[in-house]
């Protein structure tokens, strides 16, 4: 992928801000709002895109920005929303004022998910490693078994047991919907397969 084709004016400055273009958007949105993005660089005077200022606004020169370290209590709320909304990141900086998407997504990449690991708990599926391990085992143990059952049982077997850990993070409404297409899905694969 290239870059937008906001950046490709001529004359776009891209790259590293510096001091004195961050002193200009700052005073720029402080006195006057924040207004259309793409009109803020012509009116604050810099040479950027819109989406440029936009990002260089909202990651690092808001005032409500918390700077250094998560707290104990944010990384446990953060790991707590996890498990629930998965790596939906503006959802979970939407519960933690002053901390950015961007910034939790770096957060729980480069720390969070080894400090579950070395717990010894699984950072996608927020259960123990050895559940999991069981798991894969007994599936391993039950697809040579379901080799003599019925081919349609182990497909249906197979779908369940793969979602199973990603269905609490879909809502109810869609996940439904979801396990009944791959269930028609794996039925007309079947019949594809044994009519044809």
């Amino acid at each position: 992928m290239g870059r937008n084709s906001c950046c490709l004016k001529p004359k776009l400055r891209k790259g590293l801000w510096s001091p004195e273009e961050d002193e200009k958007l700052f005073n720029y949105i402080t006195t006057f709002g924040v207004g259309c993005w793409s009109s803020v660089p012509k009116l604050a005077g810099l040479e950027r895109c819109g989406k440029s200022c936009r990002l260089r606004w909202i990651n690092y020169l808001r005032p409500d920005l918390k700077r250094g370290m998560f707290s104990q209590q944010e990384e446990d709320l953060i790991i707590s929303l996890h498990e629930v909304l998965g790596n939906r990141w503006a959802q979970i900086a939407a519960q933690l004022p002053g901390r950015t998407d961007n910034e939790i997504k770096n957060f729980w990449n480069s720390c969070l998910k080894k400090k579950l690991m070395k717990q010894g708990i699984d950072p996608a599926t927020h259960k123990p490693l050895e559940e999991n391990m069981e798991a894969i085992k007994d599936e391993k143990k039950n697809s040579t078994y379901n080799n003599e059952k019925p081919k349609m049982e182990a497909i249906h077997h197979h779908h369940h047991h793969h979602l199973h850990g990603n269905i609490s993070k879909i809502n109810e409404e869609s996940s439904q919907h979801f396990v009944n297409k791959i269930e028609f899905d794996s039925l007309s694969s079947y019949l594809n397969e044994t009519v044809y």
